[in-house]
């Protein structure tokens, strides 16, 4: 049967209950005694460890008992009454056998301390003490130090949490650095700081035991550190160290680790949470690998931690314990390799197609090959061949191809140039030492499958400066493995590997496969030009140089890159030098493949076309591959192209010749720029634009003179026929006809050759004539200069006046000749007819004498003796000789262009005419042409002076139009006897009244037109349809037999007379526009004299309005410049008033405004007259004057206004007054100035006072305090108004209690009526009771110290009953309600009633009047009890009185004789207590 469950006592866990236990520890006499507080409430305290105390007191006192051995009251809120009691208990004997004492968790300070080392010294066996978490301080350590020296064994001292700082170190070094029994010694979370740390260094020593320092969170900077340090090696027995939480940098974290390496024995060194550094980590790293020289397993004995601290290359499981990054790198420095072994994987993997002997790169090696090989083993490739200490370390791009790492460690080992990476080749039989060398290379000694992220104490690929250190240690040299690109140059993994190797002094060497010169894009390589395969890698190589190494700037490179470079090109140059012929030319032949390409790539992107050509032709030369080629041979024609297109002064034929090519390049190589190409062919099309363009000048410059000088010939041929020494033309050209109907064999050898040479002349001039027309249309095709253009143009058309009228003489010669030889032709037919008569009758008298012949025959007659006539006819004309030359024709006809041959008739000339109009031809060839018009038809000539009339209408020259005008008068275009002559006999209507001729006269000041045909809409259109065949007229000739309608037929005017009233109305529009243009011209001009001429008469002959308008305008211009000039002010505004009227140009009104503001403003300077200045310098301010030349008016304008504005009572005025003072830098200093400012602010702030604007009446009242002599009475005025406006506004807005409670004190402050805080009071009660609160308060303070001593108290009464309901303190009401009392007992001394006298007598008890300071309350008080006494015995009088007439009344004896003593007593009326005495007698 299982036993009863003991039921749990409810006290269990409480103080009482541990104590209880405790002590009864105690009586039974056990020797280890501890009380833990389990929880808050749960300490024993003071009480708890007196009680313990006298447990063991009384313990003392038994023979048998041996005394305790541990006494751990931790965590129970001893304080140093406690600790008294117990060290007074402990030092009566129980300290004997003590050995640990453990008070740590109390409030124990250095009072109490002092108590127990007091008893501490009357001890010899401690030998743990454990005081921490306590408050002893310096001097609580001091007395600890001074008890321990009589403790021998003491091993263990706790003293963390204290408060102890340098002295408390320093006395624990005097009393400790001999003590050769203490093993451990923990000061943590104490203030120490350095100075602490470097006392507690002094303790080491050979006659210090420590083994264990614990200084966690003590303020420990790098100089304790350091102390510490230097200490370490003092002490040889020290094997653990505590620096947790302090503030130890990388300096102080390499001077421990440098101990800790030299020191050999600590196993422990704690430096977590400090600020330490990758850079210190590192250092520890090291020293932690170099610790155990011998055996790996001595690496798991050492402890070094350093997590929580700043670091990003390794994690925190790494930092909690260095040593396994440690063993790490140590193991991995072990592994290595044969080349043996990788000859071997290289045959073998090739074979089988897995390794790509010219594609594959080492880290496609490592991804296809070594890791699948090695992922089912877990270990590195190197671990299957069981090689270890390598012989070199190889320094090798994973991005170059694996077989050039092969060939670089082949070549290294055998010192074939040209190795076979075959291990059974004959090479290595000849040098088999060859395949025993040993390397460390990362892809084959490097675990390629297990990957732990960098930073793990685990990972592999993180620690090779540590691994290339402990090589270092193993003399192991550093072999670069140098590719055919010189890859190695470009990666910084290759580049930090070579720093260590020389910051460790490990030799390096350079190895190459294959031999291959360097590249000229691996020179001068700079850190920027360098990265990894990752870019964290990246990340921490950076860092890692920057923390230990020489950073990565100029630094890094002058003291790796260039070395390193420089090496590579020695040693190439070493190996160069003894290869073979064969080899060489190999290397050399790369060399100019390299040079090529990177010349190509630099010249391309400098943009440099010669050097790129020159490189591209080497590229082709040394057959540099075509992926290379093709894209710098497309860079190469876009530069040439760019080139081309940007090229300048480059003679044109050369540069269409440079273009055509570049495009022609471009275009073939596929150039993927479309703009460029565009802008090319622009280019080119612009050049070929030019030259054609210079082509046709030159060709029309050369045509032009041909020209000039045939037009000179002609010319002189005129004047030579004027002056009758030559034929004249009309002679010429008949000549000429009869010539050409004359047989050549008639002529004479001179006719003929006057002939021929009249035929070349004529072919001649015709052939410069249509050369000068095509070069003319050439040039103006191809763009030429507009002024040999139009000196063409003109000389082609005076050429073709002279050729149409000689065409039109020529042509009127061969109809004369024409009508002669058609009337010869006449008469040789009528020959000709009679001829055939003659020879028809010859005829049939031949045919007759035939037949009778024929006749004679057949009769047989003889007729053999007869002659036969002949029947030839002596007087026939011999036949005409046809002479036909086709040759001669066919040439003629090539050569002749009917387009440029005049057809000889009127029309040409009349078209050659307008042609020499319209281009400007000069007058003597037109006038010579119209002459011969003139001549040859007159009506002809008549149309062209109206078509020139008309022209020069619509043109700009006056003197031309002017000329046409008087050539058109000369030819009668303007003789009104024709219209007269045509009117009827008797007389008819005048010129403005006829039917019709109204609508010809000219429009006064309408436009003309521009161009007006002769005879083109003069005449009114031919009637049509029936109205030509006589039928219908139309309505509006009314109808047949209408009267009216016939007199309307009869009056309409005649063609002539129409033309003639359209020759009058063009010549009189000529002279208006005539009238215009010298108007315009003197416009141009500005000559005021002709324009005052010509303005007028434009308007007299109806000009238009708007060039009229121009013409004042100018007019009025002139006459402002010449004001200006005379520099009269008054003629000069006046002119200004006409200019701006007929808006003058605003410059030119604006020039004249100035001139005239700076006469007005000299003239207001001098007679001081601001109204003249101030206009003044407002017109030359608005007519844009400067600064500068307004200064001195301004400054005097600013003097006169000052002066008149200090009696200003305008605002306005005296701010612009002030501005303007402002604007022209008046000093604040001036007198005048700083009377208008105080002016100013007067009635600025009057008028604030009378406004209601809370923000300008503030701005007022800093500027009238900022005055010097303030308007004191106005400056009060404003502050009461400034408190009034803003307690309104607060009132009003109702939101802001802050704002209402501190405008309610302001205005309270400056004496704002009571009855103004009603309603302020009232909204404050509602937004902030406090302040409510408050202002009630102060009011009843004020209340009780205004109210005087007699006033009524109804008001104190009032703001009582209100700070009551405000819940103001009651001891603030307290005297104003003494105060209400006070004025209450004045009050009732004019009261009757007794009770209410009482009462208020009563109330007044509570402040104690009688006992008052104040002589007046005493009085006061006095005055209402004689006053209640007074009517306390009035009151008695009459009830005495009273009782006395009743008890008389009632003839009550016994009433009255009593009523009659109380009378007496009081003094009644004595007529009244006599007459009660008779009564009283009466009864007696």
């Amino acid at each position: 049967m299982s036993p009863k469950k003991k039921e749990k006592d409810p006290d269990w866990g409480t103080a009482d209950a541990a104590l209880s236990r405790t002590l009864a520890k105690v009586v039974r006499g056990e020797r280890m005694v501890a009380i833990f507080s389990s929880g808050p409430g749960q300490a024993v305290g003071d009480e708890g460890a007196a009680r313990l105390a006298e447990a063991l007191w009384e313990r003392q006192g038994d023979e048998l008992t041996q005394g305790i051995i541990s006494l751990r009251l931790q965590g129970n809120e001893v304080g140093d009454a406690g600790t008294r009691c117990l060290a007074e208990a402990l030092a009566e004997g129980q300290l004997r056998q003590l050995r640990t004492l453990d008070l740590s968790g109390n409030k124990i300070t250095a009072a109490g301390c002092k108590e127990l080392a007091k008893a501490l010294k009357k001890g010899k066996c401690l030998q743990q003490l454990d005081l921490s978490g306590n408050s002893i301080g310096d001097q609580g350590a001091q007395s600890i130090a001074q008890a321990l020296p009589s403790h021998h064994d003491i091993a263990e001292l706790d003293l963390s949490g204290n408060a102890i700082g340098a002295a408390g170190a320093q006395a624990l070094r005097a009393e400790m650095a001999n003590h050769k029994g203490f093993q451990k010694i923990a000061l943590s979370r104490n203030p120490l700081g350095d100075a602490g740390a470097a006392h507690l260094a002094k303790i080491f020593g050979k006659r210090c035991g420590l083994t264990c320092v614990s200084l966690i969170s003590v303020n420990l900077g790098d100089a304790g550190a350091t102390a510490l340090a230097k200490g370490m090696l003092e002490q040889p027995g020290l094997r653990e160290l505590w620096l947790g939480s302090n503030r130890v940098e990388d300096a102080g974290a390499l001077s421990l680790a440098q101990a800790m390496e030299e020191h050999g024995g600590l196993r422990v060194l704690s430096l977590e949470r400090n600020k330490i550094t990758d850079k210190g980590v590192m250092d520890c790293v090291g020293v932690v690998v170099r610790l155990c020289k011998e055996e790996l397993r001595g690496l798991q004995e050492i402890t070094v931690n350093m997590s929580g601290n700043s670091t990003r290359r390794f994690s925190e499981s790494t930092l909690n314990n260095l040593a396994v990054a440690a063993r790490t790198a140590r193991l991995i420095s072990k592994r290595c390799i044969k080349l043996e072994a990788m000859l071997k994987f290289w045959k073998e993997y090739t074979g089988v197609g897995k390794i790509d002997e010219d594609g594959h790169t080492t880290a496609d090696v490592v991804k296809n090959v070594i890791i699948p090989e090695t992922e089912a083993y877990g270990a590195c490739y190197a671990e299957f061949y069981h090689c270890f200490l390598p012989e070199f370390y190889v320094v090798h791009s994973w991005q170059a191809l694996f077989g050039d790492l092969l060939r670089a460690l082949a070549t290294h080992a055998s010192g074939f140039t040209l190795p076979n990476l075959d291990p059974f080749h004959e090479q290595y039989t000849r040098r088999p030492e060859a395949l025993t060398v040993r390397y460390f290379v990362d892809v084959f000694c490097v675990d390629q499958v297990r990957k732990f992220p960098e930073g793990d104490p685990r990972c592999e690929t993180d620690k090779f400066d540590f691994i290339m250190h402990e090589m270092k240690r193993q003399d192991v040299k550093v072999l670069v493995a140098m590719d055919r690109d010189y890859v190695p140059l470009t990666r910084i993994w290759c580049l930090a590997e070579v720093y260590y190797a020389k910051q460790f002094d490990m030799p390096l060497l350079i190895s190459f496969g294959p031999i291959r010169p360097m590249p000229r894009r691996r020179k001068a390589l700079t850190i920027n030009d360098m990265a990894t395969s990752l870019d964290v890698d990246k990340t921490l190589l950076v860092e890692e140089l920057t923390l230990r190494g020489p950073g990565t700037g100029e630094k890094f490179e002058d003291t790796v890159v260039t070395p390193f470079q420089k090496q590579a090109t020695a040693t190439y140059k070493e190996i160069y030098s003894n290869m073979p012929s064969e080899q060489q030319y190999e290397c050399d032949w790369y060399k100019a493949q390299d040079d090529a390409r990177e010349d190509m790539k630099r010249y391309a992107a400098e943009g440099k076309a010669d050097k790129l050509r020159e490189a591209v032709e080497a590229g082709i030369e040394s057959r540099v591959e075509e992926s290379t080629m093709a894209p710098h041979r497309t860079r190469l024609s876009q530069l040439e192209l760019i080139l081309a297109v940007d090229a300048e002064e480059v003679p044109l034929m050369t540069d269409i010749a440079e273009m055509q090519r570049t495009l022609k390049a471009a275009r073939d190589e596929k150039l993927d720029d479309p703009d460029l190409i565009r802008r090319g062919q622009e280019k080119l099309d612009i050049l070929l634009a030019e030259a054609r363009r210079q082509e046709a000048q030159t060709a029309l410059l050369a045509a032009t003179r041909q020209g000039v000088s045939l037009v000179k010939q002609w010319e002189g041929d005129e004047r030579r026929i004027r002056q009758g020494v030559a034929q004249p033309l009309q002679e010429v050209a008949k000549t000429i006809v009869a010539n050409r109907g004359r047989n050549p064999k008639e002529m004479t050898e001179k006719e003929l050759k006057e002939e021929e040479k009249q035929k070349e002349r004529t072919q001649e001039e015709n052939n410069i004539i249509r050369t000068l027309r095509l070069a003319v249309e050439e040039g103006s095709d191809a763009g030429c200069d507009a002024e040999p253009l139009q000196k063409g143009w003109k000389t082609f058309a005076e050429l073709k006046v002279f050729s149409a009228v000689k065409a039109r003489l020529l042509r009127l010669a061969e109809e004369e000749a024409a009508i002669a030889a058609a009337e010869a032709a006449r008469i040789e037919a009528l020959c000709a007819a009679e001829m055939q008569a003659k020879r028809e009758a010859r005829a049939a008298n031949a045919a007759a004498k035939a037949a009778e012949r024929a006749a004679r025959i057949e009769s047989g007659e003889d007729v053999s003796s007869e002659e036969e006539d002949d029947d030839s006819d002596d007087d026939d004309m011999p036949e005409k000789k046809v002479v036909e030359d086709e040759e001669q024709e066919g040439r003629e006809a090539e050569q002749e262009d009917h387009a440029d041959v005049e057809n000889g008739t009127v029309d040409s000339l009349v078209d050659a005419l307008r042609r020499g109009r319209e281009t400007g031809a000069r007058d003597e060839i037109r006038d010579f042409g119209k002459n011969w018009l003139r001549k040859l038809d007159h009506d002809a000539f008549l149309d062209s002076i109206r078509a020139e009339v008309a022209y020069f209408v619509s043109q700009r020259s006056a003197a031309d139009l002017i000329r046409i005008i008087g050539q058109a008068v000369e030819a009668g275009l303007d003789d009104k006897t024709k219209l007269k002559a045509s009117a009827a006999p008797g007389g008819g209507y005048a010129l403005s009244e006829r039917p019709g001729v109204r609508r010809f006269l000219p429009c006064v000041g309408a436009e003309q037109p521009a161009e007006i045909e002769p005879g083109e809409g003069d005449l009114p259109a031919e009637p049509t349809g029936e109205a030509a065949k006589g039928g219908e007229l139309p309505e509006e000739a009314g109808e047949p037999g209408d009267s009216t309608a016939e007199h309307v037929l009869e009056d309409e005017p005649s063609d002539a007379e129409r033309q003639a009233e359209a020759d009058i109305a063009a010549l009189v529009h000529a002279r208006t526009r005539h009238a215009c243009l010298v108007m315009c011209d003197a416009i141009e001009a500005r000559d005021l004299e002709k324009l005052l001429e010509a303005v007028p008469e434009a308007e007299r002959l109806n000009v238009d309005a708007s060039e009229t308008t121009l013409g004042w305008r100018m007019i009025r211009e002139l006459e402002l410049e010449v004001a200006v000039k005379q520099q009269d002010t008054k003629s000069m505004r006046k002119c200004l008033e006409i200019a701006r009227e007929v808006h003058v140009d605003d410059e030119v009104v604006r020039e004249a405004a100035r001139s005239l503001a700076r006469l007005e403003i000299k003239q207001g300077m001098d007679t001081s007259n601001a109204k003249l200045l101030g206009r003044a310098l407002d017109e030359g301010e608005a007519a844009g004057m400067t600064e500068k030349q307004l200064y001195q008016g301004k400054n005097k304008y600013v003097q006169l206004e000052v002066s008149r504005a200090s009696t200003s009572e305008s605002i306005p005025d005296l701010r612009r007054v002030i501005e303007l003072a402002a604007d022209v830098g008046m000093p604040a200093s001036n007198k005048e100035l700083g009377v208008v400012h105080y002016r100013l602010m007067l009635l600025e702030l009057r008028e604030a006072i009378e406004g209601s604007s809370i923000g300008v009446l503030k701005k007022c009242i800093d500027a009238a305090k900022a005055e010097t002599e303030r308007p004191l009475d106005d400056l009060k005025k404003a502050e009461f108004r400034l408190c009034v406006l803003e307690l309104e506004d607060a009132v009003r807005e109702g939101f802001d209690g802050e704002r209402l409670t501190a405008a309610m004190w302001d205005a309270k402050a400056l004496g704002v009526p009571k009855e103004m805080f009603v309603q302020g009071k009232v909204k404050l009660a509602e937004l902030s009771s406090r302040a409510f609160t408050d202002w009630v308060t102060e009011e009843i303070q004020e209340a009780v110290q205004s109210c005087e001593a007699e006033a009524p108290p109804g008001p104190l009464r009032k703001i009582i009953d209100e700070a009551k309901q405000a819940d103001v303190d009651p001891e603030d009401i307290k005297p104003a309600e003494r105060k209400l009392c006070f004025l209450e007992l004045f009050e009732v001394l004019s009261s009757q009633q007794i009770d209410k006298v009482e009462d208020l007598l009563a109330k007044s008890a509570a402040f104690d009047f009688n006992k008052s300071n104040l002589s007046s309350e005493r009085v006061r008080l006095k005055e209402v009890q004689d006053h209640l006494a007074r009517l306390e015995h009035l009151k008695k009088a009459r009830e005495c009185e009273d009782t006395l007439r009743l008890a008389m009344m009632t003839n009550d004896i016994v009433t009255l004789n009593l009523a009659i003593d109380e009378a007496q007593m009081l003094e009644l009326d004595p007529e009244l207590i006599k007459a009660a005495k008779e009564k009283l007698a009466d009864f007696s």
